[in-house]
């Protein structure tokens, strides 16, 4: 249901138009089924953006999400995620596997704003950023949104972290390989740790 985005604007997005052409292709669009700025789709992903959020922030805030969303699509994340929410439901109400899956969320989310950030290289453009996209009004019913992305714990902790100049923020290598390997193997472990998957069934009457 994404429309295409407006060219005008795209236009001016200086370092998405850099980058849009490296590495694994997404289309650009806008969709009122966000609350802000996702990546929908997994052979053909497309990085679709709010129309509030087109409203709410300028060029500048807009490149940096952008970004941010396009790194997610370089390290296939939206892959991860799939198989992430699979292992997640096999495990039922586990409470440690909930608690791993929020941790690898987040952590995934923080890999993908040292991207944006090594690609724009403003980090306190990009916390403002994302404290402007969280303080707009609240997502229709039916919107789309990344697990960890704006709840208030998880926004502290990544605009800490934006600020925090002695971090390490290589995404090269080992720091920024994660793809979609790291947090699959990490909710696994997490799950054979526990005690193993709960597999949920309904109640017979």
């Amino acid at each position: 249901a994404a429309r295409p985005f407006p060219p005008a604007r795209e236009a001016r997005l200086e370092t998405w138009r850099l980058l849009r052409a490296r590495g694994r292709r997404a289309e650009l669009g806008v969709s009122d089924s966000v609350r802000a700025a996702a990546v929908l789709g997994l052979t053909s992903p497309a990085i679709v953006v709010a129309p509030s959020a087109l409203a709410a922030l300028d060029d500048e805030e807009l490149d940096q999400i952008v970004v941010h969303e396009w790194a997610h699509v370089q390290r296939r994340d939206d892959c991860a995620c799939l198989v992430q929410r699979v292992i997640v439901a096999l495990a039922g109400l586990h409470p440690a596997v909930w608690w791993i899956n929020r941790q690898l969320n987040l952590e995934r989310e923080t890999a993908c704003d040292d991207w944006a950030v090594n690609a724009t290289g403003s980090a306190r453009g990009l916390a403002a950023s994302l404290t402007r996209l969280a303080a707009m009004p609240g997502r229709p019913a039916d919107a789309v949104l990344l697990p960890a992305a704006f709840l208030s714990s998880e926004l502290t902790t990544r605009v800490v972290r934006l600020l925090d100049r002695s971090r390490n923020t290589s995404t090269t290598g080992a720091a920024g390989a994660g793809m979609m390997v790291a947090p699959v193997r990490g909710a696994f472990a997490l799950a054979v740790a526990s005690g193993g998957l709960v597999v949920t069934s309904p109640l017979v009457f």
